[in-house]
């Protein structure tokens, strides 16, 4: 058949040719119109356009070869474009042929258009013949014949039968072809269902894609009422008296209806009855095409039907896809934020005009299938002819015949009258009523399993008494007379409960002698059904089950079960579970869950609180005992024999404590996935509640929280394991909740007391703040009077450790041993992670620890291992210690006396390493002072720890070299072959070529050190003045001659010399090398590098100057430098660190890159362009700092500023709860993209971020009232 549309039909068609132009007609029109006098006078100007614009425009009346082109667009391409040399004749002649070909061409894509929709035509009318004649499935409509049609018309005239020459006369008569209409129907897998089917644009009847009703014609309603309002009102008045008659409406085919028509016409049925139910059949691609039929139109429910199963696997997928709660789902607390959720569903046993019970499976299933609707959580239909059991599909369209009457006698006509005991209907009162009372009673969860591939559980459960409705019912979606009491093949069914009393047992028995089909007047069922039915029964009087114990199991087994049977008993649970329950409750009530239990006389009562204990267990933890009992990953646990939980299927968690678990269910409560894998971990075992309260119980400061948290798991495994996820995490939630609670109570007011933002960065950086085996510095001075250190230990107090609180570089990757704490990144991180938080004795610790390391004049970064001694390799971690030291006295109570602390020193003067027993004290202004003399001195030495530890450096990288420029003030050090500052990428691909080379030295004078020291020595000159510190300068040797210097003199040498160093301005003409200048305006990134044109790069390290620095920059300079970097360099979420312009810029960092390319391998990118979050902080505070300090003459600009930053901040308050590690990474890729490489809780973006928010809530409070602020 498809062969011979193809070549003998469809060609004489030449059906392209009504969407085809006339290439002859329009050429000659087109010649017409050049050089047309009113061509010069167009109104409208045409935009730039390409060929590509050039298209057919359709006849709208499809005549053929009557298409058309934009004539203007013609001239434009063809005519407009030529050169003007050439004469008039011969560029009319070029033109003209030029057209010629695109217009052939144009013809030629609407032929193939055509032959594309022809193919289409051709397979689905052979699929709907097959379907119509042929399939098994189908309609099996018998023979083809002139009433038969081997093909549903699509359209109707009312002129009689024609042949096809007489058609295309009528669709050109133009009066006669009015009355000419189109069938309406329905489509299936369309697209996009919104535009409708009917439309202009449409090619689904030429495709026929339609599966057409010939009982109905569509109907164009246009867009508005004004283009038919004949047919809107005629509809208005019939909606409007549907409405008054029914309570309920269905949408049918509620796809194909247009949504302003559907709209309209459901608004003025609502405007008859408010609270109208309406039901949609809906079909549409996709679920958000969904939510735009339920918004727009209001529909209260969604039709399903139970009958699209092919098998009952596929029926119960089905039932478990219509209820909204699974059994065991999450006990939600009270208020939360909004999810997304699904549309509220009806179900249908059958919904009308489809294929019988018998026809499409078998008269045995209509009560199981039946029982199983009835069980669902959802609201439930079914359509007349059904509980009759009808063996015939009725036809909407065809049946002639009425439905039979109701009859209440005993002795009825059967031919004419139904009643109690026709068909499964005395089952369908009972199933009703049972349907409502789990609505009634609370019976909100629903499961669904299978013994068999055709005995199925359902299962409906009360979420506050655990009560428990289970139906178990054997489907036969064939015909099962022969195995009518066979079972063997169904295995015992456990139920953990007592079971008592029986709701419902019954089955269909079938006279096989009466079920054949008969011709009758009216629609009967099979008279052949017989229903045995027994309601309200003793367990031990049922006929089909029985309860036996096997095992030690208590059980169900089937005694005679045949298919089409279903039974239904209620289920209690156990008194001890039930007592393990009420604790449960009890204790979640206290955490402010809504839930009760039923007591003893049936009545309601509200859950006693239990949780006293616990907040007495809370009062004696440290924030140290919370980084440990919430976080820790899986490196800093492996020292302790353990490491991160591993869930099967998933992988593993992200902490090993409460918040790795918490993270998961965070989600998967939301969106209440029961079968996520750590629910069916939960279910399948104890073990990761042992986890967790065993790492509590193994140390010393958690011990009295991993008891007690052993006994409340010890309630959940009592619980039946369907249950123990959700009371899991009910339990997790609670008490992480309380822990966080607890965090924010320990830290500062501006925590305990802050906004949402500031209260997740403090709970983040409690993740990178805590005490950790391998990653301990070294004792602090005995003198000292410092609180109780942290400890960790094994549970053995003669294996506990002390140490003091470090921060993680990073998690989860620099976590532990020597590569957790780094110099540099402990003191940028620290203002944000421990002074703004209140954690002043953790931070005094740290500046003194890390005091106690000094050599060279500097603070390593690098600790060191037992075997190797730490790394002087910095140039900047001193200067970022000195400005924590001045950060702490200004934040902490009484914080100038950390200057006069003592610090245990482990090298001597001389650098050599001091012996363990003889280490000298100096106080801290001592070892501040050693710092800074030994800088003003210049130091020269060689790395060789790190000659030890960096195999791919070269030996010129080594070479460290530290002073002060005295001609500027500037620090100055560093050389061409290693990275003296945080950007510290060594290149290590010999095949790249970059092996041993550094990607960013920034020797010379990097801007943020100049910022630091600047910041240092003014203070220093401040506290000096007001004789708080004891030196006035410092004192040092240069050569062989002594030299004193003053810290004012100092502060005034660096700030007379900064701006016309750094500042590259619009006149390049004071520049030693223009050439290299790539952007005005900014400020050098260093100066007198070793590669001179990276002095001219724009990064952001100049924003941590004006930070900190303000003092020493013009401040409108500094504003036009910000405002070019938040434009140029300000990602989503970080900060470039290159210029996108410059050469060397790379957006992402790769660290396993194994190319050949000099700029990526190996990770060379590092810092020449992924966007970092931690100098966002910095550049953030930079901008409110010059805008306080222009606001004086500038009103308004703190004012904007401070909304500014509360803009970009709000993306990092949107992404720490969004991201699962509940935290901010070290970097991302380019425009915001996740780093694989990146970790993914970093300290200093962390503190930086803080920092920020700090600052900005500080001008917010200043803007607020009116008045200055010294913090800033």
């Amino acid at each position: 058949m498809a062969k011979v549309l193809h070549s003998s039909v469809l060609p004489e068609l030449q059906l392209e040719e009504f969407f085809q132009v006339s290439v002859d007609r329009a050429v000659t029109q087109f010649r017409s119109l050049i050089g047309r006098d009113d061509r010069q006078n167009e109104e409208e100007e045409l935009k730039s356009v390409t060929l590509s614009d050039l298209r057919i425009i359709p006849d709208l009346s499809f005549r053929r070869l009557e298409g058309s082109v934009d004539m203007r667009l013609a001239l434009q391409l063809f005519y407009d474009t030529l050169h003007s040399e050439h004469s008039i004749d011969e560029r009319t002649q070029q033109a003209c042929k030029s057209l010629k070909v695109e217009l052939e061409r144009l013809n030629a894509d609407a032929k193939a258009a055509m032959t594309g929709h022809l193919s289409a035509a051709v397979r689905n009318f052979v699929a709907n013949a097959r379907y119509r004649f042929v399939d098994n499935n189908g309609l099996k409509l018998g023979k083809v014949t002139a009433e038969q049609k081997i093909m549903n018309r699509y359209f109707v005239n009312p002129f009689g039968q024609l042949e096809k020459n007489q058609e295309e006369d009528l669709i050109n008569d133009t009066e006669r072809s009015k009355f000419c209409m189109a069938h309406n129907g329905w489509v299936d897998n369309i697209g996009n269902p919104l535009p409708g089917f009917g439309g202009p644009d449409s090619n689904v009847y030429l495709r026929r894609e339609l599966n057409s009703w010939e009982d109905s014609v569509k109907l164009w309603y246009g867009k508005r009422y004004e283009d038919s309002p004949f047919l809107w009102e005629e509809m208005r008045k019939y909606v409007r008296r549907t409405a008054e008659i029914f309570d309920g409406v269905r949408v049918d085919n509620c796809h194909n209806t247009s949504v302003h028509v559907a709209e309209w016409m459901l608004a003025e049925a609502r405007s008859v009855k408010p609270d109208l139910y309406i039901m949609g059949e809906l079909f549409t691609p996709s679920a958000n095409f969904d939510s735009i039929y339920i918004n727009h139109l209001g529909l209260n429910s969604l039709i399903c039907e139970s009958f699209v199963a092919g098998s009952p696997r596929d029926l119960s997928g089905w039932l478990r896809k219509n209820n909204a709660r699974p059994v065991g789902s999450f006990l939600q607390i009270p208020f939360r934020p909004l999810s997304t959720s699904l549309a509220h569903d009806i179900l249908y046993d059958q919904t009308h005009d489809n294929p019988s019970i018998v026809e499409k499976r078998s008269a045995y299933d209509a009560l199981p299938n039946a029982a199983l609707v009835a069980m669902t959580t959802c609201a439930v239909g079914s359509s007349r002819g059904y509980d009759e059991v009808v063996s015939q599909q009725i036809s909407v369209v065809t049946e002639q015949r009425y439905y039979r009457s109701w009859s209440n006698d005993e002795a009825y006509d059967r031919a004419y009258f139904v009643g109690v005991k026709t068909g499964i209907i005395r089952a369908r009162k009972v199933l009703n009523s049972l349907h409502q009372m789990l609505i009634t009673e609370s019976f909100s969860e629903f499961s669904v399993e299978h013994i068999t591939e055709a005995v199925i559980v359902a299962c409906r459960q009360n979420p506050f008494t655990r009560e428990s409705v289970i139906l178990v019912a054997r489907t036969a979606f064939c015909n099962a007379a022969g195995d009518a009491n066979t079972v063997s093949d169904i295995p015992p069914y456990p139920v953990k409960g007592t079971l008592s009393r029986i709701l419902l047992e019954a089955h269909i028995d079938i006279d096989s002698a009466r079920c054949s089909a008969v011709d009758e007047p009216m629609i009967c069922g099979l008279e052949a059904v017989r229903l045995v039915l027994h309601e309200d029964i003793d367990a031990c009087d049922s006929e089909m089950i029985r309860l036996s114990v096997i095992g030690g199991e208590q059980v169900v087994e089937f005694v005679k079960f045949p298919p089409s049977s279903i039974v239904v008993f209620r289920l209690s649970l156990e008194d001890s579970v039930r007592s393990s329950l009420i604790h449960l409750h009890q204790l979640l009530t206290g955490f402010g869950h809504q839930l009760q239990l039923p007591d003893s006389n049936g009545t309601q009562t509200p859950g006693e609180t239990k949780v006293s204990e616990l907040e007495e267990i809370l009062t004696g933890l440290s924030l140290c005992d919370l980084n440990c009992i919430l976080f820790r990953c899986d490196l800093e646990e492996r020292g302790e024999g353990r490491g991160v939980y591993h869930v099967p299927g998933f992988g593993d968690l992200l902490f090993c404590g409460l918040a790795g678990v918490n993270s998961v269910l965070a989600d998967v409560r939301t969106s209440n996935d029961v079968d996520h894998p750590l629910c069916c971990n939960l279910r399948s075992g104890d073990w990761l509640m042992d986890y967790q309260s065993s790492r509590l119980l193994a140390h010393r400061g958690t011990r009295k929280l991993g008891v007690w948290l052993e006994e409340q798991f010890g309630h959940a495994k009592k619980l039946p394991r369907g249950l123990v996820p959700c009371y899991v995490d009910a339990l997790m939630v609670s008490i992480c909740a309380a822990l966080e609670e607890l965090a924010w109570t320990k830290m500062s007011n501006f925590i305990r007391g802050g906004s949402t933002f500031a209260r997740a960065l403090a709970l983040a950086s409690l993740q990178v703040c805590g005490a950790s085996r391998g990653g301990t510095l070294p004792p602090l001075s005995p003198s000292l009077d410092l609180p109780s250190s942290s400890v960790v230990d094994d549970g053995d107090s003669s294996d506990a450790v002390a140490t003091v609180t470090t921060i993680a570089a990073g998690l989860p990757y620099f976590s532990t041993g020597a590569f957790r704490c780094w110099g540099r990144d402990t003191f940028v991180s620290i203002r944000g992670l421990m002074l703004i938080t209140g954690r002043f004795e953790e931070a005094r610790s740290l500046i003194l620890a890390f005091a106690g390391h000094l050599r060279y004049g500097l603070v390593p970064n690098f600790l060191g291992t037992s075997s190797q001694g730490p790394r002087y390799n910095s140039r900047d971690a001193v200067w970022w210690w000195l400005q924590a030291v001045q950060d702490y006295c200004r934040f902490a109570p009484n914080g100038l006396n950390i200057l006069t602390d003592k610090v245990l020193r482990r090298y001597n003067l001389d650098d050599t390493c001091a012996a363990e027993n003889d280490r000298h004290e100096q106080m801290l202004h001592e070892v501040m002072q050693e710092s800074l003399e030994r800088h003003a001195a210049g130091v020269k030495y060689l790395d060789s720890t790190g000659m030890e530890i960096d195999h791919d450096m070269t030996s010129e990288g080594f070479e460290v070299t530290v002073s002060i420029d005295w001609n500027s003030g500037f620090v100055h050090g560093g050389n061409g072959h290693n990275c003296g500052t945080w950007m510290d990428k060594m290149g290590s691909s010999s095949g790249a070529g970059n092996l041993g080379k550094a990607a960013t030295p920034r020797d010379g004078t990097a801007v943020e050190l100049v910022g630091l020291c600047y910041s240092t020595v003014k203070w220093l000159a401040e506290l000096s003045r007001q004789q708080k510190y004891p030196h006035d300068g410092i004192s040092f040797v240069m050569g062989d001659v002594e030299k004193t210097v003053t810290f004012e003199y100092w502060r005034d040498l660096i700030a007379d010399n900064f701006e016309p160093r750094f500042w590259i301005g619009d006149d390049l003409q004071v520049d030693a090398h223009p050439d290299l200048v790539n952007r005005r305006r900014i400020y050098r990134d260093a100066y007198r590098c070793s590669r001179v044109y990276s002095e001219y790069q724009l990064r952001p390290n100049f924003c941590i100057a004006i930070a900190v620095a303000l003092d020493m920059f013009d401040p409108l300079h500094a504003w036009d430098a910000l405002q070019l970097a938040k434009t140029v360099l300000m990602g989503p979420l970080g900060i470039k660190t290159l210029d996108p312009s410059d050469w060397e810029y790379v957006g992402y960092y790769d660290n396993s890159e194994n190319s050949i390319d000099f700029k990526t391998a190996h990770g060379f990118s590092y810092h020449q362009g992924p966007e970092w979050i931690w100098p966002v902080g910095f550049f953030l505070r930079a901008l409110i700092r010059v805008a306080w300090k222009l606001n004086e003459t500038q009103s308004g600009i703190l004012r904007d500023t401070v909304a500014d930053v509360k803009r970009i901040l709000a993306t990092h308050h949107a992404f720490i709860h969004a991201s699962s590690w509940k935290s901010l990474p070290e970097l991302t890729n380019e425009d915001g993209r996740f780093c694989e490489w990146s970790c993914q809780s970093q300290a200093w973006s962390i503190g930086c971020i803080l920092d920020a928010h700090f600052d900005c809530e500080l001008a917010s409070r200043f803007l607020r009232e009116s008045s200055e602020d010294d913090h800033i």
